[in-house]
Formats: structure tokens, C-alpha cells, sequence
């Protein structure tokens, strides 16, 4: 069995973020009515200040140290400019767990997160079925759609999507039959409470997925399209997003039926507020209740895409810089042979057209991978696949 050892500032940000996603997860179901907002302040306070304090304790300083630091302070600044408190919160939360994740590894952030989303998930579902919370329940069509305890029917299903791609990530060949099957057990159980198809989806795809691997049958992702198309996900997601968001029409209804609504709510959107440099505070009001099981009174008017929403909500400064890092991080990944957790950055990246719980740490652990250890001490000019990448957009940057 694979031990870790841990020091001092491993520990303090293990605490900060067990406690910030313990309570974060908690908040979004109907214990929201003991952990209310005021309480989630003072643990994203308490993370915040836990997080500094293991920064201090590595007093490596270097240039990749301060550039960072300035990349991460201008990406707060935006944020704090363009959003209302709640979503302001859980952005600069992201991005202090990101920031200050260069003194963990990854792997084991994913163990510790599949045991806590697991535990937890299991937990609130448990206490709604045996009525210590509400178990809310709409109908939809002729079936039932149940919340299991949360505030939103897709968070309990996404939440263990995140879960499954987390222990896939972890054991990739190693993985037994028994753990594909019962995962796959567990997720059309969800699936069958919630109608979540999305993520159900998601989780079947990512467990043939893992089924090829342990057959070596993924070859294919070693292709130079495969990894061009893998490195290009995210920024070519979000143009393609703001193309059909910009010229929707009627000769798309079909497609915007298929996908509930999504084109056509991003095109109000996007009427409606604009796009701006910076961003700005916008209230979005969705399908979710609140504490007490009441739906908002309030005009819908929420924009399910994660690419149209970072645009409206966070401004075309931020969205540039975050298609960047991401396609810089996907290059590094497929030049250091890394394609397994690529093509989950990629099946993320996808994720992001129709819902945007992605953009969430709670619900996107994977963000971590954004880290100085994993982002910011890229190397352009060694990377001949973002070299091609470069060289064939419009920019023609020079490396």
C-alpha cells in the first residue's frame, strides 16, 4: 500500500480545503438552513487566512514564484469587480486553492476529494431519504425528478461525476471490473433519481474510457490530432458557444430543444447584459430552491453554458487568460505523455456547453491541476505542440 508523508504546510492546506469543500458541499443541500451564508463567510475567511500562513512557511521565493502571484492577484481583481458576493466567494476561492496548490500533489488532493465527495454525498442523501432534511421532488413529464437532498437536482449527480472521474484518474489501468461495474451501478441510480443524463453521460463515457485503458486499447490519444484537438478544447468550446449564442435563429430551434433551451438563454443573455472587458455583477436566477423549498419569484434568467456565462459575468480579459492557461496546461500534459488526465481536462472542457457547476472547485477538482507546479512553470518554447498550436491560430505568436 502507497504511503505519503506530509509536511507542515501540506497539513494546512489539507485543513482549509476539507473545510471549505465539507461546508461548501453542505450549503448546497438543505442543511443550508444550519450552515447559513454568514457561517460560509467565516470558513472562506478562516481557508483564506490557513492558506497564507502554509505559504509563509515555503520561503522559496523565485520569478515563476512572483509571477504567479501577480497572475492570480489579477484574476482576483476582475473577479471582485464583476460578481455578486456568494459567486465572488467561490471564484476567489478557486483561485486561492490553485494558487497555493503548488505545495501539494495533485493525487493525493483527488484521494482525499473522492473520500470526502463520497461520505458526503452518501450523507446528505441518507439523511433526506430517512427525513432529517426535506427530500424535495418535482414532477417532470411523467416521472419524478428528486433533489436527494440538495438545492438543485444536478448537484448530487455531478457531484459523484466528479468522483468517478477523480478514482478513474487515481487507479487508471489498475482499476478492477468489480469498481467499473459498481460505478456505473451507483451513477444509474442517480441517474434514475434525478434525470440527470448529462452526467450520467459523462460518468459512462469516462468508464469505457477507463475500460479501454486497462485493455490498452487508447492508443488513438497518442495521434497528433488527437492531441491538437485535446489542447484546443476549451478555447474552441468557448468560440463555438459564443457563435451559436451570437446567431441563433430559428434554422437552430431543433438543436436548442435538444439542448432544454441553452442556445436560446444565451442569446437573451448575451442581448441583454452585453459582453465588456471587465465583466459585471449579475444576479442569475435558475431552476434551484432555496433553504425552505421555495423557488425564486424572480424572472429566469440563468445562462447554463460555462463559456457564455465566464464571458457576461467575469468580462473578455478574464476568458482570454483562462483559454490560454488552459491551452498552455493541455500542451504540457500531452508533451510530458500525460494524455489520460488531458482527455479529462478535454471531456471537462466539453462539459462546460451545457453546464456550468464545472467552474466550481466543489464540483471540478481538477482545477488543481492549474497549480504552479503544473501551469506555471510551462515552457513554451520547449513544447512543439503548443509551438504548432501558436503558429497556426491568427495571432502568429512568435516563440
Amino acid at each position: 500500500m502507497k504511503t505519503y508523508k506530509y509536511e507542515a504546510k501540506e497539513i494546512l492546506y489539507y485543513f482549509a480545503y476539507i473545510i471549505y469543500i465539507m461546508f461548501g458541499i453542505l450549503r448546497s443541500s438543505f442543511f443550508a438552513l444550519y450552515v447559513t451564508d454568514e457561517f460560509i463567510k467565516i470558513v472562506f475567511i478562516a481557508s483564506a487566512i490557513i492558506l497564507c500562513i502554509s505559504s509563509f512557511i515555503d520561503k522559496r521565493i523565485t520569478k515563476k514564484t512572483l509571477f504567479g502571484l501577480v497572475i492570480i492577484i489579477l484574476f482576483i481583481l476582475i473577479v471582485a469587480l464583476s460578481s455578486n458576493s456568494e459567486r465572488r466567494r467561490d471564484f476567489i476561492a478557486l483561485l486561492l486553492f490553485v494558487y497555493f496548490g503548488k505545495n501539494v500533489k495533485f493525487e493525493k488532493i483527488a484521494k482525499l476529494t473522492v473520500v470526502l465527495d463520497v461520505l458526503l454525498l452518501a450523507f446528505v442523501i441518507l439523511s433526506s431519504k430517512l427525513g432529517i432534511i426535506t427530500e424535495y421532488s418535482v414532477l417532470q413529464g411523467t416521472r419524478m425528478r428528486n433533489f436527494l437532498g440538495f438545492l438543485y437536482t444536478l448537484n448530487a449527480p455531478t457531484l459523484w461525476r466528479n468522483a468517478v472521474f477523480l478514482y478513474i484518474h487515481l487507479k487508471r489501468k489498475k482499476i478492477k471490473y468489480i469498481e467499473l461495474i459498481g460505478l456505473f451501478a451507483i451513477s444509474y441510480y442517480l441517474y434514475s433519481e434525478t434525470l440527470s443524463r448529462l452526467n450520467f453521460f459523462l460518468s459512462s463515457l469516462m468508464l469505457i474510457f477507463a475500460l479501454l485503458l486497462k485493455l490498452d486499447m487508447l492508443k488513438l490519444l497518442n495521434t497528433k490530432i488527437v492531441k491538437i484537438f485535446m489542447c484546443i478544447s476549451f478555447p474552441a468550446s468557448g468560440l463555438l458557444s459564443l457563435y451559436f449564442a451570437n446567431n441563433y435563429n430559428l434554422s437552430y430551434y431543433l438543436l436548442n430543444v435538444a439542448l432544454e433551451g441553452r442556445i436560446s438563454s444565451a442569446y437573451n443573455a448575451i442581448n441583454k447584459y452585453g459582453i465588456h472587458i471587465i465583466g459585471q455583477p449579475i444576479k442569475w436566477v435558475g431552476n434551484g430552491v432555496n433553504a425552505d423549498g421555495n423557488i425564486s419569484t424572480y424572472q429566469y434568467n440563468y445562462v447554463d453554458n460555462l463559456y457564455i456565462q465566464l464571458l457576461i459575468q467575469y468580462g473578455f480579459i478574464l476568458f482570454v487568460l483562462l483559454m490560454v492557461s488552459y491551452l498552455l496546461l493541455q500542451a504540457r500534459l500531452c508533451k510530458k505523455g500525460n494524455l489520460f488526465l488531458a482527455l479529462i481536462l478535454t471531456i471537462l472542457a466539453l462539459h462546460g456547453l451545457i453546464d456550468d457547476l464545472v467552474l466550481n472547485l466543489i464540483y471540478n477538482t481538477f482545477w488543481i491541476v492549474f497549480s504552479r507546479n503544473e501551469m506555471m512553470s510551462i515552457d513554451i518554447g520547449t513544447s512543439k505542440t503548443a509551438k504548432k498550436i501558436i503558429q497556426c491560430s491568427p495571432l502568429r505568436l512568435k516563440i
